[in-house]
């Protein structure tokens, strides 16, 4: 008499449909988990790029980060950035620590509750995706603007003051190239009563050694390369400096920055001889202004103090329609002097700093530096 199989078969069978149904559960809900992740991890990536306009506000960051997030839905509902998700620190191409010294980075986490259709029936009815499911925080670092460096190269500037004025330039250059995107311009323009460029607009990241080497070779004035020895003209690194950004095709939400550095006010000397702009690198524009001075019967008028205060009048006019931030550092004491670059050179969100100490400089060129990390989009150095 055999024994009938039927009814274990139709058990096993019962116990494997289980099973199975597992399996598709599994594939079709976890495949929306998949995909909730990629759009989890582009809500955090809009949240972070949102929230560096407002870097200096953090709750004004985490309103942005929060709107701009939730404007990418999962599952008919958008994604949530809290308030504590939302962090500014410091990136240091490595790794992100929160902190409110020199912040150069945003860290944005968001998250969502996918729902389930077919786990719910093993008891899973939602899945959060975030940082822990493998979407990820995003930080967000922003490139710095176009710089130029207008430095004073004057007979006033000894050769050691010419070597901290290098130091300070060289360690500008460091502090953009370690915390920037690198695609950055720096150029540098070197001026007494005319000026000449050093070194035009070059991506830091790239050219980071062709930028280093053209510091290196700053020198007084007078010496080869360097411009005549004609008195303190700062309208001529300015305009020089505007001409350069000028060119520089920058983005629009990156901006451009000049830093003037000088130890003295303008003085009256004869920079308007005709024998000052026959060499290369002499712009025009300083000849057109002098010819514009007119002549005492056949002889060149000279500009007086007045006159250099005009003319850099003109050049902050430029900036401030350009919305260019030109930065001056002051190395001396003379109260005349601070006032001059102050009132006369410093412009749109610049600010004017000055130092006693040659030493000094390179330390306000580094607060200049540092002063970027807490401005708008694509103002970090």
């Amino acid at each position: 008499m055999r024994t009938s199989r039927r009814g274990n078969y139709a058990i096993l069978l019962a116990l494997l449909l289980v099973v199975l149904l597992g399996f598709v559960a599994m594939a079709v809900d976890w495949g929306a988990v998949a995909v909730a992740r990629i759009q989890v991890q582009a809500a955090a990536d809009a949240g972070a790029l949102a929230a560096t306009a407002a870097f200096d506000d953090e709750e004004a960051a985490a309103a942005l980060a929060q709107e701009y997030a939730g404007r990418v839905i999962v599952n008919d509902r958008p994604v949530t950035v809290g308030y504590e998700e939302v962090q500014i620190g410091a990136w240091d191409g490595a790794s992100f620590r929160p902190t409110d010294e020199e912040p150069n980075a945003i860290k944005v986490t968001a998250h969502a509750d996918v729902a389930m259709t077919f786990t719910r029936l093993f008891g899973v009815d939602s899945v959060r995706v975030g940082a822990s499911a493998g979407a990820g925080p995003t930080v967000t670092r922003r490139r710095a603007p176009d710089v130029v460096l207008a430095l004073d190269v004057t007979g006033s500037m000894s050769s050691s003051e010419i070597a901290q004025e290098r130091a300070a330039a060289q360690s500008f250059l460091d502090c953009v190239h370690s915390r920037s995107t690198g695609d950055s311009k720096l150029g540098i323009v070197l001026f007494t009563g005319v000026d000449t460029t050093q070194i035009g607009m070059t991506e830091v990241g790239t050219g980071y050694a062709q930028l280093s080497s053209a510091i290196s070779r700053i020198r007084g004035c007078g010496t080869s390369g360097m411009p005549e020895c004609t008195g303190t003209n700062p309208a001529a690194g300015q305009g020089a400096a505007l001409t350069m950004l000028a060119a520089a095709d920058t983005p629009d939400e990156v901006g451009q920055a000049i830093i003037l550095m000088s130890d003295g006010e303008p003085n009256p000397d004869s920079i308007c001889a005709s024998r000052y702009y026959t060499g290369v690198g002499w712009r025009a524009e300083l000849k057109s202004l002098c010819t514009a001075l007119g002549k005492s019967g056949s002889t060149q008028r000279q500009p007086t103090l007045s006159d250099y205060g005009r003319w850099s009048d003109g050049y902050v006019s430029t900036s401030e329609e350009r919305a260019t931030d030109v930065y001056t550092v002051y190395y001396g004491t003379e109260a005349s002097g601070i006032d001059y670059l102050e009132d006369h050179v410093a412009a749109y969100g610049g600010y004017s700093l000055q130092t006693p100490d040659a030493a000094g400089i390179t330390d306000a060129f580094e607060d200049i530096c540092v002063s970027y990390s807490t401005r708008a989009a694509g103002m970090l150095f």
